[in-house]
């Protein structure tokens, strides 16, 4: 079963998104010590459907720069948090726009700081065309921001039908550049992995978007109070799990209804028969400790949908002390023509140092699994 999806080719997954900032932050911060003088400003605009990590990862690039963030909801803004406050000069003959909150707060920068537009195409054309001003020219009535500041733009798109009226034509080539992200599926499980605190519900949520990743993110706009498949709401579906089951008074069914208000009907309805599967799988544990066990699993007839979850799981329970038995696991997943998953399961033990920095694990992926996890052989394997 081949659950690769195709990409279209001229949109950024969330980790080639957050190399951007961080450069435009590097740039930016350059640009204000003077040590990279340039005549460039390095703002962007980021697209993207709903829930897909666009504001996640603006977060995570600003903490990896050290970097002050101001986050701005375009969508509740009016024109004069732009612009300024009226107020009266000294001979009382006419008004100044004077700065105040947000822009006072950009204005008196004195280190890298991110402003962040959020939901920008969703605000009205008044209040776009007043950041348009502060964008280009960077300042607002002789009011000057530093060049400390850089500002990035996140809107949906408006095929989403997420109440995005559009994006005024002049504003659009104010930033440097346009990015649209498309989330990566096998990238997301990855994070939620390195990330997460290891659990029973992670390793099935991450075997469920392995299995069927079309479901990772499958947004249907609609105007009824349903969800659809999305990493924010998956990022849900998993809360759901590790926060409510086995609480008092919380049943089954009620879970249940809490996964289909995540994700919709067809989703979890997918989730329910993942998971009764998964209840069907041999003892992780065995698999990696017992010799026998391995010998005994029938490897070539497995489900793809028991794979994903072996592997994930299987994954989740390695140490650098019992590598060994799950290195044997992938090499006869390799010998059966199973290569696939042994990648899976050895990606995701990297994400262990103590693991990668056993002898076990060298001497496997400096065999005939090496170009399974990307590493070039040039002894040419055992």
């Amino acid at each position: 079963m081949n659950t690769k999806l195709k990409r279209r080719p001229h949109t950024m997954r969330v980790s080639e998104l957050k190399a951007w900032l961080r450069r435009s932050f590097e740039l930016t911060r350059a640009k204000w010590d003077r040590s990279r003088p340039s005549r460039r400003y390095y703002d962007c605009f980021i697209a993207g459907p709903p829930g897909s990590g666009k504001s996640s990862a603006v977060m995570q690039a600003v903490k990896e720069a050290a970097a002050d963030l101001l986050v701005i909801i375009a969508v509740t803004a009016s024109p004069t948090d732009a612009r300024g406050f009226p107020s009266p000069n000294k001979q009382r003959t006419a008004a100044d726009f004077l700065p105040y909150g947000d822009i006072q707060t950009m204005m008196s920068a004195t280190s890298l700081l991110v402003v962040f537009l959020d939901d920008f195409g969703q605000a009205k054309d008044a209040v776009q065309a007043s950041y348009m001003q502060l964008v280009l020219t960077r300042e607002i009535n002789g009011f000057k921001i530093p060049d400390c500041v850089v500002f990035v733009l996140a809107t949906n798109r408006r095929e989403d039908r997420a109440a995005v009226r559009g994006i005024l034509e002049p504003m659009k080539s104010r930033p440097l550049t346009i990015l649209e992200l498309e989330p990566d599926h096998e990238e997301w499980c990855q994070y939620m992995l390195r990330t997460e605190p290891k659990s029973q519900h992670l390793s099935d949520v991450v075997g469920f978007i392995r299995y069927l990743p079309k479901y990772f993110l499958k947004f249907v706009p609609t105007a009824d109070m349903v969800n659809s498949p999305l990493p924010r709401t998956w990022d849900n579906v998993l809360g759901i799990l590790v926060d409510y089951t086995d609480a008092p008074g919380i049943s089954p069914q009620m879970i249940d209804n809490g996964i289909l208000g995540a994700v919709g009907s067809e989703a979890q309805k997918l989730l329910q028969g993942y998971l009764r599967i998964r209840s069907e799988l041999p003892d992780i544990p065995s698999l990696i400790n017992d010799a026998a066990a391995r010998a005994d699993f029938d490897i070539a007839n497995a489900s793809p949908s028991a794979m994903y979850a072996i592997v994930t799981a299987m994954a989740m329970h390695t140490t650098a002390h019992n590598f060994h038995g799950v290195g044997h696991f992938a090499q006869l997943l390799h010998e059966a023509n199973r290569d696939e998953y042994a990648a899976c399961l050895l990606r995701d033990c990297m994400l262990d140092e103590a693991v990668c920095m056993s002898p076990a694990f060298a001497s496997i992926v400096t065999g005939e699994l090496a170009t399974l996890v990307g590493i070039s052989n040039t002894n040419g394997g055992n």
